[in-house]
């Protein structure tokens, strides 16, 4: 029989000590001893026999279950910290990472559960728009020509294409992420709020003949 399920450290410690106090029984001459009793006797399996009963008794006291062991080497989490709150750093590229600089091979899951174990968290990159100076004028530029907008105007709109604009934009991948600790180690150049239901915005892209005549005008 294997483990039991109400199996107690103790108890397998007392069963470990028996195997091997059988095992002396049987090296001093008792015949009749064997692996397959030994394991009828204590009700264990013929592989618990095998792994503990030639060993001496010092080395028979049980390990607490204190988790899994400890794999990362301090090089190994300092190279993750060194990931910490930059872009393009994901749980895959610090794992390559370590490979290049350690020469220790890491899967991309031991560098994710040490990460959220020390409590690190994946914000978002959440790219400003565009705003340079230039951008700011053709964008007045563009309001003042609506302006000049009358009813007929309106009324001759040929409809061309369509796209929606988000008020606070949406990361494009999911690997856009930057792992840091609270939000203000980000840059603010990278990430920003994101909302749970940011405004929308949809934009029609229209030709008329007062725009054409503003191209033409534009091409000389």
């Amino acid at each position: 029989m294997a483990t039991y399920v109400s199996d107690s450290e103790i108890q397998q410690f007392v069963d470990r000590v028996r195997c091997v106090a059988y095992r002396e029984a049987m090296d001093s001459g008792a015949d009749f001893i064997c692996k397959k009793w030994i394991a009828k006797k204590i009700k264990r399996s013929d592989k618990f026999v095998q792994r503990c009963w030639k060993k001496p008794y010092d080395e028979l006291v049980t390990q607490s279950r204190c988790g899994a062991p400890e794999v990362l080497s301090p090089a190994s989490k300092e190279v993750i910290w060194d990931g910490s709150a930059k872009k393009r750093k994901s749980c895959t590229e610090v794992a390559r990472d370590i490979k290049m600089k350690r020469g220790k091979v890491v899967s991309r899951q031991l560098v994710h559960n040490y990460r959220v174990r020390e409590g690190l968290k994946a914000w978002h990159i959440i790219p400003r728009p565009l705003k340079n100076e230039s951008q700011k004028a053709d964008r007045l530029w563009f309001i003042n020509f609506l302006r000049d907008w009358d009813e007929d105007d309106f009324l001759h709109l040929a409809p061309s294409d369509e796209f929606f604009v988000y008020t606070i934009r949406k990361p494009n991948h999911q690997n856009d992420r930057v792992w840091a600790k609270r939000r203000d180690d980000c840059s603010d150049l990278l990430v920003r709020e994101q909302l749970a239901w940011p405004q929308c915005i949809g934009i029609f892209l229209l030709f008329t003949a007062k725009k054409m005549m503003w191209i033409i005008k534009d091409d000389g």
